[in-house]
C-alpha cells in the first residue's frame, strides 16, 4: 500500500504549495494551519493572551518522536464537559529537560487556550488546579466509538487538510487478534494497531492490563492505524495503565 500512502503525501503537499502562494487571501485561521504546516510557530505568549476554554480536563496519554537531538512530546487531553481533545505539544534539545506537570492519568480544572486553526487541536494550558486520579473520560458512550471518532477526524480535515493525528477515545473496547494483524474491536467495528505498536512491548502491556476484557483505550489515530496512549480499566475508568509510545524517527 506504499503506493496510496505516497500520494496523500505528495497530494498534501500540493495542496500546501498552493495554499502558500495565496495565504494572504485565505482566512485567519487556516492561514494560521499552512503557517504551522511551513514550519512557522506563533510565538506562546500570543496565545496565551486569548480566552480559553475551562473544563475537566483528563491527561489522556504521552508519545514522543526522537530524531538527531530533538524530542517532540505530544501530550492528549480531553475535555469532559465539552467533550473535546487538546493537544499539548513540547520540544528539548540534547538533554534539556521537559516541564513534567502533566502525568498521564490525572485530570484537573484549568484553562486550555487553542492555537488558531480551522480545527482547532493544539493548545497550551493556561492555568490550572491541582491533578487528581482520573476516571474514564467517557461521559457520553455514544460519542466515543469508532465510527464518531473516524466521523470527527474527517471533520477535522475539512477544516485543516494538513492534520497528520487525532485522539480516539473508545469505551467498552478489547484488542483481538486477527490472523498475523491485531485489531481494536468496539462491537462490530475494527481498527488497526500500527506495525510499529505490534512489534514493540506496549502491545503485551496492553494486553496484560486489560486482560481480554473491555475498558476504554486512548489511542492516536493517523488516518490508517491505531497507536494506543493508555487504558482505563474497570467499570468506573478509575484504574489507568499509562502506554508511554517513544519513536525513533
Amino acid at each position: 500500500g506504499w503506493e496510496v500512502r505516497t500520494l496523500e503525501v505528495l497530494g498534501r503537499l500540493q495542496l500546501l504549495l498552493v495554499a502558500a502562494g495565496r495565504v494572504g487571501a485565505l482566512p485567519a485561521s487556516l492561514a494560521g494551519d499552512v503557517r504551522v504546516a511551513l514550519g512557522y510557530n506563533q510565538p506562546k505568549d500570543e496565545v496565551l493572551a486569548a480566552a480559553g476554554t475551562t473544563d475537566r480536563w483528563t491527561v489522556l496519554g504521552q508519545a514522543f518522536e526522537e530524531e538527531d537531538r530533538l524530542t517532540v512530546r505530544r501530550t492528549w487531553l480531553h475535555g469532559a464537559r465539552r467533550d473535546c481533545s487538546a493537544l499539548v505539544v513540547d520540544f528539548a534539545v540534547g538533554n534539556q529537560p521537559m516541564e513534567t506537570s502533566l502525568v498521564p492519568g490525572m485530570a484537573f480544572e484549568g484553562e486550555v487556550v487553542f492555537y488558531p486553526s480551522g480545527s482547532p487541536l493544539r493548545a497550551l494550558v493556561k492555568s490550572r488546579g491541582e491533578g487528581v486520579r482520573a476516571e474514564s473520560p467517557c461521559g457520553s458512550e455514544g460519542r466515543h466509538t469508532i465510527a464518531a471518532g473516524l466521523e470527527r477526524f474527517a471533520r477535522a480535515l475539512n477544516g485543516n487538510p494538513w492534520l497528520m493525528r487525532w485522539p480516539l477515545v473508545l469505551s467498552r473496547a478489547r484488542v483481538v487478534r486477527a490472523g498475523a494483524q491485531w485489531l481494536i474491536q468496539q462491537g462490530e467495528e475494527v481498527l488497526p494497531l500500527s506495525a510499529r505498536f505490534q512489534r514493540g512491548i506496549n502491545l503485551w502491556r496492553l494486553l496484560a492490563a486489560s486482560g481480554g476484557r473491555e475498558v476504554t483505550i486512548a489511542a492516536e489515530w493517523d488516518g490508517e492505524s491505531a497507536e494506543p496512549l493508555g487504558v482505563f480499566i474497570d467499570a468506573e475508568g478509575a484504574s489507568y495503565v499509562g502506554l508511554v509510545m517513544r519513536w525513533a524517527a
